[in-house]
C-alpha cells in the first residue's frame, strides 16, 4: 500500500518526525559549505530541499517518494562536492548540469571528454549494465511466480538482495558505459561489491560510493576530529540508517527502526573487522563473516515496507 488516503495520521507523524533530523542535518552541512559553493550551491540546496520536501511530506506513491528523496540526497552530495573537490572555476551551466544530471560526485569529471575513453568498451558496458537490470527484474518475476517470496523471512530477503544489488550495479554500470561511449570519463560508483574482502571494504570502497563517499567526508571525517574513530564510525552508520528510514518509509508497514537496527549492526561489525584484520591468514574468514552478516541481517533491510517502495517483483511477477 502506498501513501495517500490509506496512510494513517500516526504513520504520517512518525514519517515527518524521522524526516526532520535528516533535513536539519542537510541544512547544517549546507550552511557550513555556503561560502565555497556560491550561486550553484544555493541552487543545489534549493533543489535538494524541494526533493526532500516532496519525498518527506507529500502524499505521493511509495516508489516515487523513495526515488525523489534519494535524488535529494544525490543533489545535496553534489552541492557539497562543488566546494569540497573543485580546484578551478566551473561555469554555471555546466555546474547546473552536474547537479541535475551527472551520476557522480566529482565536478572536475562532469562532461569532460577523455581521449582514453573507449567507445567500444563503453557500449559493451552499457549493454552489460542494461542486461543486469533486466536479469534482476526477470529473476524477481520468477521468484514471485514460484512462491519464493512467501517462503519465510530469509529466502524472500535473499531474493530481493540479489535483485536489488543487480539492479543498482547494472544501472550504474549502464550509465557509466553510456558516458564512456560518448567520450566522457565516468566515475565508478559500484566496484564489484561481491569481491569485498570484508564488511569495511564492502561499505567503504565498493558499495554505492556515491552515498558512502558523502557520508565519509561529511559525517565520518568531521566527527572523527571531535570524538575519535570509533564514535565517528558509529555516527556514520547511524546517519545512514536514519537516511534509509526516510527513503524507504512508504506505507503503514513502515521501517519503524528496522534500518537503524540494520546499519547499527553493520557499524558494530565493521568495527570488529579491524580486529580481524590484525590476524594473519584471515582473509577467507573475513569474507565469509561479511557475507554471513549480510545474509543474516537481510530481512531487516528487505522486509517491512521494502516490497512497497521497491516493488521489483511486480514488473514481471505474478499478480499479488
Amino acid at each position: 500500500m502506498g501513501g495517500g488516503a490509506g496512510e494513517g495520521r500516526d504513520t504520517r507523524f512518525v514519517r515527518e518526525l524521522v524526516f526532520l533530523p535528516v533535513f536539519l542535518t542537510v541544512l547544517a552541512a549546507l550552511v557550513r559549505a555556503r561560502a565555497r559553493v556560491g550561486a550553484l550551491g544555493v541552487v543545489g540546496g534549493l533543489l535538494a530541499f524541494a526533493a526532500f520536501a516532496c519525498g518527506g511530506y507529500l502524499d505521493v506513491p511509495s516508489p516515487l517518494r523513495g526515488a525523489v528523496s534519494l535524488y535529494g540526497i544525490a543533489l545535496f552530495g553534489k552541492t557539497l562536492a562543488l566546494g569540497r573537490r573543485l580546484r578551478g572555476g566551473i561555469g554555471f551551466g555546466r555546474g547546473l548540469a552536474f547537479l541535475v544530471l551527472w551520476p557522480g560526485l566529482d565536478p572536475e569529471r562532469a562532461f569532460v571528454t577523455d581521449p582514453r575513453a573507449s567507445r567500444r568498451r563503453g557500449l559493451l558496458a552499457a549493454i552489460g549494465g542494461a542486461s543486469e537490470v533486466l536479469a534482476g527484474l526477470v529473476f524477481m518475476g520468477f521468484a514471485s511466480r514460484w512462491g519464493w517470496l512467501d517462503a519465510g523471512p530469509f529466502v524472500p530477503a535473499w531474493c530481493r538482495l540479489l535483485s536489488f544489488g543487480t539492479f543498482l550495479h547494472g544501472g550504474f554500470l549502464g550509465m557509466e558505459g553510456a558516458l564512456e561511449a560518448m567520450g566522457f570519463r565516468p566515475e565508478r560508483i559500484f566496484r564489484e561489491p561481491w569481491k569485498a574482502r570484508d564488511l569495511a571494504d564492502f561499505w567503504g570502497n565498493r558499495w554505492n560510493r556515491f552515498v558512502g563517499k558523502s557520508l565519509a567526508l561529511e559525517v565520518y571525517a568531521p566527527a572523527k576530529r571531535v570524538v575519535g574513530r570509533g564514535a565517528a564510525l558509529g555516527a556514520t552508520f547511524l546517519v545512514s540508517g536514519t537516511l534509509h528510514e526516510v527513503l524507504l518509509f512508504g506505507s503503514t508497514v513502515g521501517p519503524f527502526g528496522r534500518y537503524l537496527l540494520f546499519f547499527s549492526a553493520h557499524g558494530l561489525a565493521v568495527a570488529a573487522t579491524v580486529a580481524l584484520r590484525a590476524k594473519p591468514g584471515g582473509r577467507a574468514f573475513r569474507y565469509a563473516v561479511a557475507w554471513a552478516i549480510l545474509l543474516a541481517t537481510a530481512p531487516l533491510f528487505f522486509g517491512g515496507c521494502y516490497p512497497d517502495v521497491a516493488p521489483f517483483e511486480r514488473v514481471f511477477g505474478a499478480p499479488r
